[in-house]
């Protein structure tokens, strides 16, 4: 457990929270796709931020 980082409890912490269409967007992700907290992120932000008109 001592080499848990702050990152991978955030990405975990995180993937719990999905429900419903985000759950289903997070399983149809092309494998290996997300390496790291920074490229879920970004990924959840570019499928589910509201553009700014």
């Amino acid at each position: 457990i001592l080499d848990v980082t702050h990152e991978d409890v955030s990405v975990l912490l995180f993937l719990e929270t999905l429900q419903g269409p985000a759950a289903e967007w997070f399983q149809h992700l092309p494998a290996a796709s997300i390496t790291s907290w920074a490229t879920l992120w970004e990924a959840f932000e570019d499928r589910y931020k509201p553009s700014e008109d």
